[in-house]
């Protein structure tokens, strides 16, 4: 069986492919963030230009809202750090004009990715939102390219 996940999907994704003992043949991300704290901080800085000035300090404060009620920070959630571990085939698709997740998360995933059998995908002219559609007559066959040469029995 093999993992896709989109967004914070693809987050998901990756760390779960990066667990020990993992049964997964392969895993594709598209456009997840390389770290939670991120997308808090483009989101704060999208809101408004004084939020923008201040966003160091409601980072902080949304971060100690998310341990409080779930036991975590932001920053703890670390896919590009997890994919260090991977050791299975790996797609990672990223739109070249997102601007919630920058491509240069995408980049730093991929990068942490070890061994040969990982491809980095550049979506041309692709957001956050429209990765799929942006890019979709090739990207799907890629996709179903992908899946179907590693998953095999």
């Amino acid at each position: 069986c093999g993992l896709f996940g989109l967004s914070q999907g693809g987050a998901i994704a990756l760390q779960t492919a990066a667990r020990p003992g993992s049964r997964w043949s392969a895993v594709t991300s598209v456009s997840a963030f390389a770290s939670l704290d991120q997308p808090v901080r483009y989101t704060a800085n999208g809101i408004s230009p004084m939020l923008a000035k201040i966003t160091p300090f409601t980072t902080a404060a949304c971060a100690c809202g998310v341990r409080c009620r779930v036991g975590f920070f932001p920053s703890d959630i670390q896919p590009a750090t997890a994919a260090a571990s991977i050791r299975i085939p790996a797609l990672i698709v990223h739109g070249d004009q997102d601007t919630f997740i920058p491509i240069r998360a995408g980049e730093s995933i991929f990068k942490a990715i070890p061994g040969p059998d990982k491809t980095f995908r550049a979506i041309k002219g692709a957001g956050h939102h429209n990765v799929l559609s942006t890019g979709s007559h090739e990207l799907y066959a890629d996709l179903c390219a992908f899946f179907l040469e590693r998953c095999r029995p």
